[in-house]
């Protein structure tokens, strides 16, 4: 098993322990679509997503984080980007 990376700096030492509580919190269950994941495909694997992204003064803390799907993080960067665009 290859041992999970941080994504970067901004993510502490403890990351994979701290997405793990932050999973086992929700039940693996995705928080936007309610879709029970897991690691038996691509599209069950849960990711741990910032509410708030660290980018713009968002933290790591339990209230800032939720269990979401590939699909519907993929869903929640794009909504994202189009809300900063549509700033410009």
């Amino acid at each position: 098993m290859t041992k999970y990376k941080r994504p970067s700096k901004k993510y502490p030492d403890s990351w994979n322990r701290l997405r793990h509580v932050i999973f086992e919190r929700d039940h693996y269950i995705c928080q936007m679509c309610g879709k029970k994941l897991d690691r038996s495909s691509p599209s069950r694997v849960p990711v741990c997503h910032h509410i708030k992204p660290l980018g713009i003064g968002g933290s790591n803390s339990f209230n800032n984080l939720v269990t979401v799907c590939p699909r519907c993080h993929e869903i929640i960067h794009y909504k994202y980007l189009q809300k900063k665009n549509d700033r410009k």
